[in-house]
């Protein structure tokens, strides 16, 4: 059995590894660890799961011996199997792989979604257990999913006697990363089992690490009510550190007020965010108001009642959520398209002023590191009035 992480966190970058885990009872390991090596290593087998069924440990018995073994025996290894299946955790990805000794069957008969239908044989009581216990763990037996030959569904051959008795089970809902499951040629020297190998693709989501950006005070602030606080305090904090600091040197206690001008500024205007992501999460856009706020939120709900009546509802209730839907988005992108429209009238109303000088140059400068959310700037007034939409003259413009 095999146990490994299912996801990451804060997922950005998506990579993907094949991995093949191999089952194979050998019969014995004395005198064949280097052909055994050899073998896995040939067959690019990754991670394998080897039964020795007559190792001088008994550990190293077959656990799951079930052939001639009474039923308290049989009862004790599935008891102890679903102990340790039970302790693994949801979000961890489960391979269980081994000779279970039971015939599932080559048709799934009452175990749809557990069995796929494409497995070998007759079923027997052994293989009801097998499947009783993968729906009782939400598995799946992979080997009955995957259409082969014969050949490669026999996992024991012995003469004219051919069974299936090797299985891999995986979760139902990881079933989608396995992409094969077969039986791979017999190797000489070896007992009547067969290496059963599946390979799955699995997803590692690598983590992003963010950049950590430096504060900075938003000097923008620095204006009517909030200039007036930064002066009284600046002008109250200096003349203490003045004070205070007469035997100082001139570069420490310029050091001294510089330090102390910038924690004013702190304090009174505030600083930015610590991260890239976290100032583009509480990024707003400039011209969104509260009534495109309640408009977009009205629209997000009529599309949840939409998925909802899709799923659940009826004909008619769909109908009626998707027409209420598309009013919805219509209204709420009217709203948007007049509070933009608004916005814009503003800001060139402010830029044709005096004042507007230094917004200009602003706006340029967001517009080259292309920051601002919406296109920045479409067009310009030239000295008549005329709007201007070539990028190029709008440049001169600004120059």
């Amino acid at each position: 059995m095999w146990a490994g992480r299912h996801k990451g966190v804060n997922a950005r970058v998506k990579r993907t590894s094949r991995l093949r885990f191999g089952c194979w009872n050998v019969g014995t390991l004395k005198g064949k660890f280097l052909e055994l090596g050899n073998a896995l290593t040939r067959y690019k087998v990754d991670v394998g799961e080897i039964g020795d069924t007559r190792g001088h440990n008994k550990r190293d018995q077959r656990v799951c011996s079930q052939s001639g073994q009474g039923a308290g025996e049989k009862k004790n290894f599935w008891d102890s199997l679903d102990e340790l299946v039970g302790s693994c955790p949801v979000d961890q990805r489960l391979v269980l792989g081994g000779d279970l000794n039971g015939h599932i069957g080559a048709e799934s008969d009452g175990y749809a979604g557990v069995h796929g239908g494409l497995g070998f044989g007759v079923r027997n009581d052994e293989g009801c257990s097998i499947l009783e216990f993968a729906i009782a763990h939400d598995l799946v037996i992979a080997n009955s999913f995957f259409r082969k030959r014969d050949s490669q569904l026999i996992t024991f051959q012995s003469g004219l006697n051919k069974t299936q008795i090797d299985y891999f089970l995986v979760r139902r809902g990881d079933f989608r990363a396995c992409k094969d499951c077969k039986v791979l040629p017999r190797e000489a020297g070896y007992s009547q089992h067969r290496l059963l190998v599946i390979d799955l693709l699995l997803s590692r989501r690598a983590t992003k690490t963010e950049k950590a950006v430096k504060p900075r005070i938003l000097w923008k602030k620095l204006r009517g009510e909030a200039a007036e606080t930064f002066r009284l305090t600046t002008i109250s904090r200096f003349t203490k550190e003045i004070r205070d600091g007469s035997h100082m040197e001139a570069d420490e206690l310029w050091t001294l007020l510089a330090e102390g001008m910038r924690e004013t500024a702190k304090e009174v205007l505030g600083v930015t965010r610590e991260t890239e992501r976290q100032r583009r999460v509480g990024r707003e856009s400039w011209w969104i108001s509260e009534e495109v706020q309640s408009k977009v939120a009205a629209k997000l709900s009529c599309f949840k009642d939409l998925v909802k009546s899709r799923q659940n509802g009826t004909n008619e209730d769909w109908s009626l959520a998707r027409q209420r839907y598309y009013e919805a988005k219509k209204e709420a992108k009217r709203t948007v398209a007049i509070a933009k429209e608004r916005a814009y009238e503003e800001l060139y109303r402010k830029l044709d002023s005096k004042e507007g000088e230094n917004e200009i140059f602003r706006i340029a400068k967001a517009r080259e590191k292309r920051r601002r959310d919406l296109g920045d700037v479409i067009y310009i007034k030239d000295e008549n009035g005329r709007s201007i939409v070539k990028e190029g003259d709008i440049r001169k413009r600004w120059e």
